[in-house]
């Protein structure tokens, strides 16, 4: 994750909200917003928008194949 200037040490999903909490090495912490719209701009950004069938499996195993990008 961009933003800790270190190594994640933790991250958990908060219980009542859509936010993705992380705590790093760096002594930060972070509010990760997990709306749908927004993973999808991050997983294309992340992926240079290619995410192949392979990649897929890898990290969405329990999911049909159904890449966000365009």
């Amino acid at each position: 994750m961009t933003g800790h200037s270190r190594a994640v040490e933790t991250a958990v999903f908060a219980p009542t909200a859509p936010i993705l909490v992380s705590d790093g090495y760096d002594g930060t912490i972070r509010f990760w917003p997990t709306e749908t719209s927004h993973d999808a701009d991050l997983v294309c950004t992340a992926s240079a928008g290619t995410l192949t069938p392979a990649q897929w499996k890898l990290h969405l195993s329990g999911l049909p194949y159904n890449p966000p990008c365009p």
